[in-house]
């Protein structure tokens, strides 16, 4: 994940999760709330776990673990005046 500028921010490991939907998840929100504690305005996520992304621009998803991750995602992504999520496959 990086800001306006390009820069790379850092990182957020899940311990104890086993789902790389659970991991992303968690890693995109946990971004997100980086973002905002950095006083961002323009955020763009790129993830290669497309079902991820897909779940956060439908805002839903079908599996239980990810769901409420998912839902606070799309309400951290609309508090920014441009925020975006996207697919980059590897």
């Amino acid at each position: 994940m990086s800001d306006e500028n390009k820069q790379l921010l850092p990182q957020v490991r899940a311990p104890h999760v086993h789902t790389k939907e659970v991991i992303e998840a968690l890693a995109i929100q946990e971004g997100c709330l980086l973002a905002k504690d950095m006083g961002l305005s323009h955020i763009v996520i790129e993830s290669d776990v497309q079902s991820v992304i897909q779940a956060v621009q439908m805002g839903r998803y079908e599996g239980p673990s990810v769901g409420n991750i998912i839902q606070s995602i799309v309400e951290l992504l609309s508090s920014f005046p441009q925020g975006q999520i996207k697919y980059c496959p590897r």
